[in-house]
């Protein structure tokens, strides 16, 4: 049944997240005035909590097609706004910001910062945090398109808010359980859509995480193959994945081709510098002979990194290229080439940038 109507509402689509459905809920009942939950065929307590959190729940035989829940949720609100939520992930204090919409006309898609609480680097400790902006307040009548990782279609300005949203989804003990069929689904709608570059570039992330790094850059490279005028928002995280696939794989004429062809593009992009000084080592440490001359460019790539520094506004932005993960890079570095001096100022950054959030 449709709520009698209301100018923002929370919409969810669930299966066994009785870990994190309360914390999503509970973190968005303060900015909303609705809460849908559209179970998709749990056998936790995810329908139980959920009520207790003050949502209305619905449910929805799952038909391998995450759209197709996407908007049946959707149409199980009457609002001018929905705020789309996953479970595993909640708002903070920055989305009362969602309230100066009852005064906006419903004419626009929103976009919220994603912020991905990763696995601490293995290095150093640190907390890792993946940014990215994406389309998550959208006005009635928008739908979704897509089997899996789904977008929105329409031909609305974007615009965005200042709101952030927190995810846990991508931390190894929440993935695992995911893979295979995020894979399966991919691997599908890759087939129904061939030409479909932003399904390729999916499945490469999802051959990477599998560990399948050759069929990984096979997807990539094919989902770059193709240079629209307007470049897609996932095309930086393509491009970047890329070049460090092929450096891990060996690929290295490969990956220079795609190095020289991007260059012009990402000049100023310090994810570029990044994976950029992670291939020349890769090159450098298989190719012994060719280290003279790739070296320098490692150190180069690293300074760049820190010359340029954060850049979290950037589509897919790694919390740390730009800062610490760049200095213990160096650390290494100098270390490696008996700069001991040098070495312990990049460690020192590497600390002193590393606890700053």
């Amino acid at each position: 049944m449709l709520d009698s109507g209301c100018n923002i509402a929370l919409v969810v689509i669930a299966r066994n997240e009785e870990r994190c459905i309360e914390r999503c809920l509970k973190s968005a009942a303060p900015y909303v005035d609705d809460m849908l939950v559209l179970d998709t065929g749990s056998t936790d307590r995810t329908m139980e909590i959920a009520q207790d959190s003050g949502a209305r729940v619905a449910t929805f035989v799952w038909i391998d097609d995450f759209a197709a829940a996407r908007n049946a949720a959707l149409d199980a609100v009457n609002a001018r706004w929905r705020v789309v939520l996953d479970a595993d992930e909640w708002l903070d204090d920055s989305a009362a910001a969602l309230r100066d919409l009852s005064r906006e006309p419903a004419s626009f898609v929103a976009q919220v910062n994603i912020r991905s609480v990763l696995d601490p680097d293995l290095n150093t400790g640190q907390p890792l945090q993946a940014s990215d902006w994406l389309s998550r307040v959208l006005p009635q009548g928008v739908r979704y398109s897509g089997r899996i990782h789904e977008t929105p279609v329409h031909s609305l300005p974007v615009r965005r808010l200042p709101v952030t949203v927190w995810h846990d989804g991508y931390a190894m003990a929440q993935r695992a359980h995911k893979r295979g069929r995020n894979l399966a689904l991919l691997q599908r709608a890759v087939a129904e859509q061939p030409e479909d570059a932003y399904f390729r570039y999916q499945l490469a992330r999802e051959q990477e995480q599998a560990g399948d790094g050759d069929a990984a850059v096979a997807s990539y490279l094919e989902a770059l193959r193709e240079r629209p005028r307007i470049a897609p928002p996932w095309r930086d995280a393509a491009v970047f994945n890329a070049i460090d696939c092929l450096g891990r794989t060996r690929q290295f004429e490969a990956g220079i081709e795609l190095i020289q062809a991007e260059l012009p593009q990402y000049a100023g992009a310090v994810d570029f510098w990044f994976v950029l000084g992670g291939f020349f080592f890769e090159l450098a440490s298989a190719r012994p002979e060719l280290a003279p001359e790739f070296m320098p460019r490692i150190e180069e790539c690293y300074l760049r990194c820190l010359e340029l520094g954060e850049q979290p506004q950037a589509s897919g932005a790694l919390r740390g290229r730009g800062s610490f993960l760049a200095a213990r890079n160096l650390y290494a570095f100098y270390t490696a080439t008996g700069d001991a001096e040098r070495a312990e100022t990049y460690r020192q950054l590497s600390i002193v940038s590393g606890s700053t959030p």
